[in-house]
């Protein structure tokens, strides 16, 4: 057969009838190369420490009891979790995490006196 019928038919025809698309759309080259590879590097900024480490915690601590401050500093020990800050109620907890300024709200109330009464823990999280 002769190569330049093949050329003109079969494969080698659409490849390069779908190249000439592809390089002439803009609608083409955005879905086929710029978001692939956007995407990609945005998954790996976001993988890249591998754990999230130090999300800015709130504690709302409602009973003050000691079982309530050793759970705090035990949250502050551990590598995931910083301790931020302490708030009075759980409504201005709220507001700063509402702000963007703080990641979620830790409320402790009522931990001792439910321990001390043998019932289950009980957890409290404000998304």
């Amino acid at each position: 057969m002769d190569t330049l019928v093949l050329r003109r038919t079969g494969f080698y025809a659409v490849f390069r009838r779908e190249v000439h698309i592809i390089a002439h759309s803009p609608f083409y080259l955005l879905f086929m190369l710029i978001l692939p590879l956007c995407t990609f590097a945005m998954l790996a900024a976001v993988f890249y420490n591998e754990i999230p480490r130090d999300l800015p915690v709130l504690i709302c601590d409602a009973d003050n009891s000691s079982m309530s401050r050793q759970l705090t500093r035990m949250v502050d020990a551990s590598p995931a979790l910083a301790v931020a800050g302490d708030v009075h109620d759980v409504q201005q907890g709220a507001n700063q995490i509402r702000e963007g300024k703080r990641s979620d709200l830790l409320y402790s109330g009522g931990i001792g006196t439910r321990r001390e009464a043998r019932r289950g823990p009980r957890h409290n999280r404000f998304l």
